[in-house]
């Protein structure tokens, strides 16, 4: 028996009006199987998490019909999972079928997830091109103090290879997908290297050569960027601080917005 045999899965693409009114014509030119994950190949992530992260806050970013929120919601009810997507008209059938089931949780969220506060989730499925909104995500989540897993299914050809090489990390398991795909695998990553993390090993290499980019706030500039040298750095000597030397300057970690 087909999973899910009486939901209403979309059968064409829908119109998608951002709030800037620009029409995503390339949103609107693909097929459901291609902007969403299938069912099944949900199915089999969730019993991996089922089996080796039961407890984990699962949060799916850019979630389209929120198939993930869908399938926990009536076959996973053990598991946590929540979806965020800035198109509401590519949900509210999902909503709909859920609360006529008494199974909706106010876990399918609309908005963007750069302005929403990720914090509590620690396992982030992805599905989504590479480009600045990812970079954005990464920066956050790069100064993270827990680790976290990543589930990414590639979408552009170029998705995987950013993720490993962004935080130095390998996949932990791999899942097969039924769906064509880019690569024929769902990623899981374990990510705990954070800035801190990093920079610890940079400074036992004592690679000079590397910069930092910092963000700070300035009373009269505002939010203002600068490059500095790691070149004969310390931490300290406040805690969660570095201090960087020509001139000197006492630099907070969370400031660090990338390592160069």
């Amino acid at each position: 028996m087909a999973l899910l045999e009486d939901f209403p899965f979309q059968k064409s693409p829908l119109e998608f009006s951002p709030s800037d009114g620009n029409k995503d014509d390339y949103a609107n030119e693909l097929l459901p199987e291609a902007l969403y994950t299938s069912i099944e190949d949900w199915n089999n992530i969730l019993e991996w998490i089922k089996s080796n992260s039961p407890q984990s806050k699962v949060c799916d970013l850019g979630a389209g019909e929120a198939r993930g929120t869908l399938l926990a919601s009536t076959h996973f009810k053990e598991l946590s999972v929540t979806s965020i997507e800035a198109n509401s008209e590519r949900f509210l059938h999902t909503v709909k079928y859920l609360k006529e089931k008494n199974l909706y949780q106010n876990n399918i969220k609309s908005g963007n997830f750069l302005n929403t506060d990720l914090s509590d989730f620690d396992c982030f499925f992805l599905y989504l091109p590479v480009g600045e909104s990812l970079y954005q995500l990464f920066e956050t989540f790069s100064k993270r103090e827990k680790e976290f897993l990543l589930i990414a299914i590639e979408s552009h050809g170029d998705l995987l290879p950013f993720v490993e090489d962004y935080f130095d990390v390998a996949p932990i398991s791999k899942i097969a997908l039924s769906d064509s795909r880019h690569n024929e695998f769902a990623h899981i990553y374990r990510v705990n290297e954070f800035i801190e993390n990093k920079l610890q090993k940079i400074l036992n290499k004592r690679q000079s050569d590397i910069e930092i980019l910092v963000e700070e706030f300035h009373p009269t500039q505002n939010t203002y960027q600068f490059k500095r040298s790691l070149r004969d750095v310390q931490y300290g000597p406040k805690k969660g601080h570095i201090t960087v030397a020509n001139p000197p300057r006492l630099i907070n970690l969370d400031n660090i917005i990338s390592i160069q």
